[in-house]
């Protein structure tokens, strides 16, 4: 069997979720199942690419590239396209599909439906920090905000609806999303929707590394502002340093935008008076996480995020706020970590300076976590994979 997985970016490792667990999938289905798998993509990126068999990039124009992936499905003998959670492109890709008889498709979405509705707090957010004609487009949204609150709904909606029509199968992160992509695109039934969790991408680290935990504080995340949150987490920071128990610890932050966001939020921390805090761009995490204690996340949206499987396997103990339905899937409130509602800041900065006060806690939770990492393992979620692809 050969499957294709289409993703947005060129799928890196050291690109985000969608695209490392687009390897960890594919690796692991030839590992197992003896399943290869082809890459095609859009926008090139730089980075490690190990388990596919063919990685190409596609054509901008829709039509040529229906066609170049066409040749891919004819020339690889494809039976299922992946389409990793990008509705832009479903209509091209169906209609590649739909000209090969016996190609499948099957749409896999990597968020929260419905996160991207559009809020007028993020408008309000954007409007404060622009200046010129970006400042006087974002005031006019947020005085029409009605009128582009149901835009973007309506937007929306027709994506979702377009996107389950086109799919064989639709893949969610957790049980938590089923209704919420019914309600958006319109349907009542189940019968297309599998859950398939996210996998830990790497296997756990020897617990005896719980002997060698240093005084720190790890984010691994992109730096975007509109969903990660980093500007909410070092203010966050800044009232915990102010405890003088905590003098002697570090906030590392690992990860990169589009950009140069790691200095601009660096030169921000500095010129602020935010202490022992260090922007350390794109690295490989394993290493930080083997020596962070606490793991701190506050996105205002997620899916199901690699990166608390991440900690849990190198036993950091993490805190999030409630602001996905899939953190309760992650994090076993006060038994293995801390989940805080969304706003409560003052409950964010408590739980997590309890954390880091209390050693024991921290192993005990720790070692708590290790169960939960079961039904993420990679066998266990590519029999999940392996029997969706099979059932088409």
């Amino acid at each position: 069997m050969t499957i294709m997985f289409y993703t947005r970016f060129r799928p890196v490792n050291e690109k985000g979720g969608t695209e490392h667990t687009t390897q960890v999938v594919a690796a692991g289905l030839a590992r197992l199942y003896g399943i290869r798998s082809v890459s095609v993509w859009h926008n090139p990126l730089d980075g490690s690419m190990e388990p596919f068999a063919a990685s190409i990039q596609l054509p901008d124009n829709r039509r040529e590239a229906a066609d170049a992936v066409e040749k891919i499905i004819r020339k690889y003998n494809v039976s299922c396209v992946v389409i990793q959670g990008y509705f832009h492109d479903c209509p091209m890709l169906h209609e590649a599909a739909a000209r090969v008889e016996g190609c499948h498709v099957v749409f896999a979405h990597h968020f929260a439906p419905g996160w991207e509705l559009l809020s007028k707090d993020k408008i309000y957010e954007k409007w404060q920090a622009s200046r010129g004609l970006s400042r006087l487009r974002y005031g006019l949204k947020l005085a029409l905000f009605p009128l582009f609150s149901l835009q973007s709904r309506l937007n929306m909606t027709r994506r979702y609806c377009m996107a389950y029509r086109m799919a064989d199968r639709v893949v969610l992160l957790s049980e938590h999303y089923i209704r919420a992509f019914q309600r958006l695109a319109l349907t009542h039934a189940t019968s297309k929707f599998a859950v398939i969790p996210n996998a830990v991408p790497f296997s756990p680290v020897p617990a005896d590394t719980l002997n060698s935990k240093e005084k720190t504080v790890l984010m691994v995340t992109r730096l975007d502002e509109r969903q990660k949150r980093i500007f909410l987490a070092l203010k966050i920071w800044k009232r915990i340093k102010l405890d003088a128990r905590f003098s002697d610890w570090q906030l590392t932050v690992i990860g990169e935008g589009y950009g140069n966001e790691s200095a601009a939020y660096q030169k921000y921390a500095d010129e602020n008076g935010i202490k022992q805090v260090k922007f350390l761009g794109r690295q490989k995490p394993v290493e930080y996480y083997k020596k962070a204690s606490v793991f701190i996340m506050t996105s205002r949206c997620e899916g199901l995020p690699l990166t608390i499987l991440e900690c849990r396997a190198a036993w950091v103990v993490p805190v999030a706020f409630n602001t996905f339905g899939a953190v309760s899937d992650l994090i076993d409130n006060g038994k293995d970590g801390y989940i805080v509602e969304e706003g409560d800041i003052d409950g964010y900065v408590e739980k997590t300076k309890s954390l880091m006060a209390d050693e024991p806690l921290r192993r005990s939770m720790a070692l708590a976590g290790a169960d939960s990492l079961k039904a993420f393992s990679n066998d266990e979620v590519m029999k999940k994979w392996h029997a969706l692809l099979t059932s088409l």
